[in-house]
Parts: C-alpha cells; sequence; structure tokens
C-alpha cells in the first residue's frame, strides 16, 4: 500500500503545483533506483529534484549525483523518506521521517484497546512523517 500511496501523493502534489511528475521506477534486479537515477541524471532533461521512497533509494541518488560532480542543492535537490536522519558520506539529507516509535506505541494501545473491548473496531490511524531539516534541497530556479 505504502508504493502506491506514496506515488499518488507525489502524483497529486505535483499536478497541484502545475508541475510535469516523473515517475523513475526501479527494476525488478533491486539496483534500488541507480540504473535509472543514473540514466535520468545522464539525459539531456535531467531532472532538479528527486523524492526517493527509502533510504536505498536516497543513497543512490546521493552517490550518483555525486560521481557526476553535482552537488546539493545548488544543482540537485533531495528529499528521502527514511527512519533517521543518518548523514550519507557527511551529507545531511533533507528527510521525511517514518515515525517508527509512535506506530510502535500507537500498535500496542490499539491492541490494549481490542484486548479490553474484543467487539470495538479499531480505527485506521495515519501519523504525520518528521521533519527532517538536511542540507540538499534548495529552491527552484528554472535556470538551472
Amino acid at each position: 500500500y505504502s508504493l502506491g500511496d506514496r506515488r499518488d501523493g507525489y502524483l497529486a502534489a505535483m499536478r497541484a503545483a502545475s508541475c510535469t511528475p516523473i515517475l523513475l521506477v526501479s527494476k525488478p534486479d533491486n539496483d534500488f533506483g541507480a540504473t535509472v537515477v543514473a540514466d535520468a541524471l545522464g539525459g539531456t532533461e535531467k531532472p532538479s529534484a528527486f523524492v526517493t521512497y527509502g533510504p536505498a533509494e536516497t543513497v543512490s541518488v546521493v552517490v550518483i549525483a555525486l560521481m557526476r560532480g553535482l552537488a546539493f542543492p545548488r544543482d540537485l535537490s533531495l528529499i528521502g523518506v527514511q527512519e533517521d536522519q543518518s548523514p550519507i558520506g557527511g551529507i545531511h539529507v533533507t528527510a521525511r521521517g517514518i515515525p517508527s516509535f509512535d506506530m510502535g506505541t500507537e500498535a500496542v494501545n490499539s491492541l490494549f484497546r481490542r484486548l479490553l473491548n474484543p467487539r470495538m473496531p479499531e480505527p485506521s490511524l495515519a501519523l504525520p512523517f518528521l521533519d527532517f531539516e538536511g542540507r540538499t534541497c534548495g529552491a527552484f530556479s528554472d535556470a538551472k
């Protein structure tokens, strides 16, 4: 579900901002986006920013961008989705964090409520992402 939800949210936000969304989908060989990122950054229409699905894809963007001599955020912006804000090669990635601790807390609280009242259904709960300020996201510029 998270793959579809994240994709659909990205597409909706890009369209709402009157931007053209570009989806880069990894091949099933589990290279974590390295091939499609390398192709995108080597093409004539280079993206100005990436939003990654998870930490492995974030690493792919950082490594390939650095290999091509690009600098964050001067040449390329990046927002990762990951568990924490561990730097990648000394680069503090701007990220939206998965609230794992809160997810665990809410899951246990839900279990306790169900044990006390097994017939009462538990509603779905969406927890907000954590905001990790980093140094990889800059202002958009058509001049890039």
